[in-house]
């Protein structure tokens, strides 16, 4: 009988397939890609409500954000750490990151909502190339669509290369 390291090291040796690597590797590349964004851009969006009560706060998140005060949510008088559109982006990030599971298991909702964020994202640019100026409310709904689509587009960017490298992988077999 072989002694549990060498059984360890021919299970080690034994050729992965490639379909089954690439598949390993999607499964990785989705955690990693949703661990990647989606924390950050809750925690964002969670620290501009907090800098209108934690002094200190506000000039960190001017790395994220103009912070231009008209377009800023200010409670009680103080403004939050981030505008309406950018609190609304790391929020829809933060929503697609926490609903991409979800999403996965009900592909018809995702048809409805992937064109549905992508059409707002789309009039958000409009607006701003026309130089429309709206409140902050519609502001903070479309930064929202605009999180969710750049977050979709990013996935689908992830999942065509992933099909792209399982493809090469099978042609291979």
């Amino acid at each position: 009988m072989a002694s549990p390291t060498a059984q360890v090291r021919q299970v080690a040796e034994l050729p992965i397939p490639p379909k089954s690597a690439a598949r390993a590797g999607a499964a990785f590349g989705q955690l990693y890609f949703l661990h990647l964004v989606g924390p950050p851009s809750l925690a964002l969006a969670a620290s501009s409500a907090a800098a209108s009560i934690v002094p200190g706060l506000r000039p960190a998140l001017s790395l994220f954000c103009h912070q231009i005060e008209a377009r800023t949510f200010c409670p009680d008088g103080r403004p939050m750490g981030l505008c309406a559109r950018c609190t609304g982006v790391y929020l829809g990030v933060a929503a697609a990151w926490v609903g991409f599971g979800w999403l996965k298991r009900h592909p018809a909702a995702l048809r409805v909502l992937e064109p549905a964020s992508y059409a707002i994202a789309a009039l958000s640019v409009l607006l701003y190339l026309a130089g429309v100026e709206v409140g902050n409310w519609p502001r903070f709904g479309l930064g929202i669509s605009f999180g969710l689509a750049a977050a979709l587009v990013l996935w689908r960017a992830r999942q065509w290369v992933l099909w792209r490298h399982d493809r090469g992988a099978e042609e291979t077999a």
